[in-house]
């Protein structure tokens, strides 16, 4: 159900039994440093900036700015201007560290983004390529394309496909809205992570907002922990959990016909086809690792999802599953020997392709891509090359749709199709 209200009524006062202390609405005496890389280049002849170089965990340098206690945002001149408010900050005394609010309601187009970190670790998401560029424009909130359409069915809202769409087909490409550096929603009391989610989501775009409160869950909260995912943002060494909130319509499947992969560098979510989709067939996911057995799938979307999935995998003859949790361990127990180290270990393209021909018995159509470059790397330590190539091909587009094109997976591949980068 698509809600009508943009900004839900909150306090900005949190509870006095809090363990983190509100500093200001406005700014927080830690002080809260705001990296260069998100003001762009700033203007200190009004005399409010003073930087210095501090390293972030990436290794690498980055001038920060802290503010001058409470002057309001509006005098924060940068040119060009790249972040649009003034960070809202909250200390932790028991975690020792500060937790700030960083928007930029400017960002992609005006799609908008909020950032929930330390400051650090926002410095160093802020090394991505796509914040350089001032983000990619890609679908804006609510944009549906024409091979596809909103439907309502057993699972709720879901995607269905409206034409017959090929495989590899692009669906699509859309930036997050809110990301929240992984451990801070469980290091910090309730109300105070409230504030902080709600603070990043009222200062979004009124679209983003909309298409956010758009999504199933109960309240702020409940709507980023079921519908995010994590993902790495430029080179921060923390997992973010990522809001994109039209790509969360997809419903899930244990044997998906879709996937999604997000560029840590361009700071975009992709889901396309890994087969084609027929007229009127649903077009659907995976939430979980492919290799999870019948067992740990249903106890994973219970305790995480709260709901009991009836996918064909999930439905099937007690025979049929137990015959595909045996390959599905089979699976694992075949790519770890396949990836043990190489030294002592003779080439074995043959066992390289049972595993294909497994993977696609269990129709783990992204995972399958793995193992042809399995295939493809024995045959390039026995030699010969041109088989390698010949697996590598037909790994490239497979594997690059479940992964993304700068996973390790597919420099290898480029590198055995001898691609340059």
């Amino acid at each position: 159900m698509r809600l009508t209200h943009l900004t839900p009524g909150f306090s900005l006062l949190p509870s006095l039994a809090s363990a983190l202390h509100l500093l200001s609405p406005q700014t927080c005496s830690i002080p809260a440093l705001i990296p260069r890389a998100f003001q762009s280049t700033s203007d200190p002849s009004d005399g409010f900036f003073t930087s210095s170089p501090i390293s972030t965990t990436a290794g690498e340098a980055v001038s920060f700015t802290p503010p001058p206690p409470f002057v309001a945002a509006v005098f924060y001149t940068s040119s060009p201007p790249s972040w649009t408010h003034e960070p809202f900050c909250l200390e932790s005394i028991e975690a020792e560290n500060g937790f700030c609010v960083y928007t930029n309601a400017r960002f992609a187009s005006g799609r908008g983004i909020s950032l929930i970190g330390v400051p650090g670790q926002v410095g160093d998401a802020l090394l991505a390529g796509g914040w350089r560029r001032g983000g990619e424009e890609g679908a804006q909130p609510g944009e549906e394309m024409s091979a596809w359409r909103d439907m309502e069915g057993p699972k709720g809202r879901g995607v269905v496909a409206t034409a017959s769409i090929p495989g590899a087909t692009l669906l699509q490409r859309l930036g997050p809205v809110v990301g929240v550096q992984d451990p801070i929603l469980q290091a910090v009391a309730r109300d105070d992570r409230q504030t902080l989610l709600n603070v990043a989501v009222s200062r979004l775009p009124a679209k983003s907002q909309e298409v956010f409160w758009s999504q199933v869950g109960d309240g702020v909260e409940g709507r980023v922990e079921t519908n995010s995912f994590l993902a790495r943002l430029g080179r921060s060494v923390y997992w973010w959990q990522v809001v994109v909130p039209e790509s969360a319509r997809f419903n899930h499947d244990c044997r998906p016909n879709a996937a999604f992969a997000f560029s840590p560098d361009e700071l975009m979510l992709e889901v396309s086809t890994l087969v084609p989709v027929k007229p009127g067939e649903e077009i659907t996911v995976s939430y979980l690792a492919p290799y999870l057995n019948s067992t740990a799938r249903r106890a994973q979307l219970a305790e995480q999802w709260s709901f009991a999935c009836t996918c064909a995998a999930c439905t099937s003859s007690a025979r049929d599953t137990l015959n595909s949790d045996l390959r599905l361990a089979q699976i694992e127990k075949m790519i770890a020997e396949l990836t043990a180290p190489a030294e002592g270990r003779p080439p074995d393209p043959m066992k390289a392709q049972k595993l294909v021909k497994l993977h696609e018995r269990e129709r783990l159509w992204g995972a399958a891509g793995l193992a042809r470059l399995l295939v493809a790397i024995e045959y390039e330590r026995l030699g010969d090359m041109e088989k390698a190539r010949l697996w590598a091909g037909k790994a490239e587009v497979g594997l690059g749709v479940w992964v993304g094109r700068e996973h390790e997976f597919m420099v290898k591949i480029r590198e055995v199709l001898g691609k340059k980068e």
